[in-house]
């Protein structure tokens, strides 16, 4: 195998979008795509990340096969004994689908997966502003909430995986309230479509926030307007 003819595949796949690239073997991005996650579910997605590597090798002129090394983030726990997922509310069967099986099945052996933010993480690590750290913590926050840890110059995933699902961390619902309220949980707060639907509440665009194209579904900021000052005064939210 040669600089020339090596190449890897790399998709990141999230609640709203699927981001995909095909890398050279120095690690230079050849071909990249952004698209909505298909909502039909798990099997569905699969295909999605399926024929997105298509779509990169049509782009470069070559064929899949030469993706030597195939890799995908997954917005849940990855099992490291298993490579089974689960704790991901926001793609439909994900936790009873074995993406890992279906991935090798289409591209060979040299698949793997983990969690988004733990390969996050990583990245920041050794090319980011983690890069000359020991220990370090990656916070994602977009259609839900996660941690990478990095401990001892190590990724740190638990036992099971699960070592910065912070998703259902309790929270409450009002930090501002004199009064103790029923906790929620730090994704249902903190999450883009917990916001975006705390803010059509306290009087936001009328217009849908999330739309479909084709069956899937994406976030479209230019339909959301600012809030007025009066508005930010009156929002429980964004008292201080």
């Amino acid at each position: 195998m040669t600089r020339e003819t090596a190449y890897c595949f790399a998709a990141d796949l999230g609640g709203t979008k699927l981001a995909a690239a095909i890398a050279d073997a120095r690690g230079g991005i050849v071909a990249e795509l952004t698209e909505p996650t298909d909502r039909r579910g798990a099997a569905y997605v699969a295909e999605q990340i399926a024929a997105c590597a298509d779509k990169l090798a049509q782009t470069v002129g070559i064929e899949v096969t030469r993706a030597r090394h195939v890799m995908v983030g997954i917005p849940g726990a990855i099992d490291p004994r298993t490579g089974r997922v689960s704790l991901t509310p926001n793609i439909a069967g994900l936790e009873d689908f074995d993406v890992l099986g279906f991935l090798r099945d289409r591209f060979g052996p040299d698949v793997g997966i983990e969690n988004d933010v733990n390969l996050a993480m990583l990245g920041e690590h050794a090319l980011g502003c983690a890069s000359h750290c020991r220990n370090a913590a990656f916070l994602a926050l977009g259609t839900g909430a996660g941690l990478g840890l990095l401990i001892d110059d190590k990724l740190f995933r638990g036992a099971r995986g699960s070592a910065g699902e912070i998703a259902d961390l309790p929270i409450g619902r009002d930090p501002t309230s004199q009064i103790p309220s029923a906790s929620g949980t730090f994704e249902l707060e903190v999450g883009s479509l917990a916001i975006v639907d705390r803010y059509r509440r306290q009087g936001g665009a009328a217009a849908a926030t999330v739309i479909s194209r084709d069956g899937c579904h994406c976030l479209e900021p230019r339909l959301v307007r600012p809030m007025s000052l009066l508005e930010r005064r009156n929002c429980p939210s964004l008292r201080k």
